[in-house]
């Protein structure tokens, strides 16, 4: 699969600190993100929601870090009553954030609103 921003040759899955394969695949010529995708058996449906989210993602990441930089630290639970958004949402863009070293987790819990505690996210200095 190419990617969607040089068309490069392909991804790879960059590894963490004690070589597990992280979730996000990056570009092996750019480095960039993989963005949304659908595999080639799925109906157009579903390639045409892929493409959809490229952009969506991108407003969603640009959402969460203006969030952060008005807000200061908070929990995804937080981001997501603070934009309106799914419980889900603020979650993924975080963990992409964290991959592009935009944010970073805290030492920090707080609970959330059914109770769990919760990693405290802040932009990155």
């Amino acid at each position: 699969m190419k990617c969607t921003k040089c068309e490069g040759s392909g991804y790879y899955r960059p590894r963490d600190l004690y070589n597990r394969p992280m979730t996000a695949r990056r570009c092996i010529d750019c480095g960039g993100p993989q963005g949304a995708k659908a595999r080639r058996t799925d109906p157009q449906t579903s390639h045409d929601a892929a493409a959809s989210m490229r952009g969506a993602a991108d407003a969603q990441r640009r959402q969460v870090l203006g969030t952060l930089a008005l807000h200061g630290p908070l929990t995804a639970d937080e981001i997501d009553e603070h934009v309106e958004w799914r419980a889900t949402t603020a979650g993924r863009r975080l963990k992409e954030l964290e991959t592009a070293g935009l944010v970073v987790r805290t030492p920090v819990t707080r609970p959330t609103r059914s109770g769990r505690q919760a990693t405290v996210w802040s932009l990155t200095t």
